[in-house]
């Protein structure tokens, strides 16, 4: 995820490679930061052994595709204020003695995915390969390969996955007035037609955060395909024991692919104007995301709240790791509880979900994995609460 330490952006929420990975990014204002604490507990996750991740944040695939711009999804109106003014025409500004919330709508800006995108990645591999090619044989087979497949003759040596995944980047803006105040990114997908391993290949493909969000999941599992099994039924990998067995223990292992008709919504990004900061925005696009026709039937949203950048830039490190520390509290208090001892949370959808039963300042906190000095450990343990 791009990093924003521009002046007037303030990020929310999750996407892109961090000290210790990351998808969310907040920065919150001073009175929330002083009401927010983040103290927390926890005990460790283990990694998984899948394919190793050599691409990068610049590696990403190129956006695609379709554009609707200025289609209104949805309208939230935001909690009552203690105290109110009313709009005027003129684009509403706060200050730190004014922050009423404000009601804002979200709008389509763009979607991205599908077969136009699938084609593209396809294609740019191939080219590739004609590049790294180092006597002119392989050269010519690489470019007759490109060739075929431009004309839907080349037969690729694995099956593309029966798996749908959409990228949506919405625009937020005021309700009365339509000023534009932020943006949110996330990725729905789809499994209803996917076999088991085709849940590995949507996140390993689409970029290193969500490649790592998998470490939380076990690949070699006695499910090794759909059906029941004791303690419930699966479409998917399972939570590995170690991660649902650590924390709180309020996600069970089966529960976040036990049905496939079921999307999984990952939020890549959340950033709210700083001018715009501390007036319930953050927390209205949460409240208003499973009701937008492409989150519909989503019982979980899943982020990896913390700073984008993979270490402090322009900032000490200690205002570094508070940053951290505010955003992670931020997303506890809209309902994100961790999973396990990872780096990553999820919010269920259902208010009476075991998680919502975890008050904020009782969640699990992050446990790093593998030797380390203590005096590191502690100070990781502290940083990534």
């Amino acid at each position: 995820m791009p990093t924003h330490d521009s002046s007037d952006l303030v990020a929310f929420c999750p996407h892109g490679e961090l000290l210790y990975l990351s998808n969310l990014t907040l920065r919150t204002c001073p009175a929330m930061s002083s009401a927010i604490s983040a103290k927390a507990p926890g005990a460790g996750r283990s990694t998984g052994k899948r394919r190793k991740d050599n691409t990068s944040d610049g590696e990403s695939r190129e956006d695609v595709k379709h554009s609707r711009k200025g289609m209104p999804l949805t309208a939230t109106k935001a909690k009552s204020p203690s105290s109110s003014t009313t709009a005027g025409n003129a684009p509403e500004k706060s200050n730190d003695e004014n922050k009423e919330p404000v009601e804002t709508r979200l709008f389509i800006k763009k979607v991205s995915g599908g077969e136009d995108e699938r084609r593209a990645l396809v294609e740019g591999i191939l080219r590739d390969r004609m590049a790294e090619c180092s006597d002119d044989e392989k050269y010519y087979e690489a470019k007759n390969d490109l060739y075929r497949f431009q004309d839907d003759q080349f037969e690729q040596e694995e099956e593309d996955p029966e798996i749908d995944s959409v990228e949506y980047e919405v625009v937020i803006k005021t309700a009365a007035t339509g000023v534009n105040v932020g943006h949110v990114k996330f990725v729905v997908v789809d499994l209803a037609d996917s076999e088991f391993h085709d849940f590995w290949s949507v996140f390993q493909y689409h970029s290193p955060v969500m490649h790592r969000f998998l470490d939380v999941f076990a690949e070699e599992d006695p499910v090794y395909y759909r059906g029941s099994y004791e303690g419930g039924r699966s479409d998917g990998p399972l939570l590995k024991i170690d991660v649902q067995s650590a924390g709180t223990k309020c996600w069970s292992r089966h529960e976040f692919t036990s049905n496939s008709k079921d999307p999984l919504v990952y939020i890549l990004e959340l950033i709210v104007k700083d001018e715009w900061r501390g007036r319930g925005i953050g927390t209205q696009v949460y409240e208003t995301l499973s009701s937008l026709k492409a989150c519909r039937g989503a019982k979980y949203f899943f982020a990896e709240p913390g700073p984008i950048d993979r270490m402090p830039k322009g900032e000490s490190m200690k205002d570094w790791i508070m940053r951290g520390r505010r955003i992670r509290a931020f997303h506890r208090q809209v309902g994100f509880r961790r999973i396990g001892n990872s780096h990553f949370f999820a919010r269920a959808v259902d208010a009476q979900h075991p998680s919502g039963a975890i008050k904020p300042e009782n969640d699990a906190g992050y446990v790093p994995v593998g030797d380390m000095p203590e005096a590191k450990r502690k100070a990781t343990v502290y940083a990534y609460a």
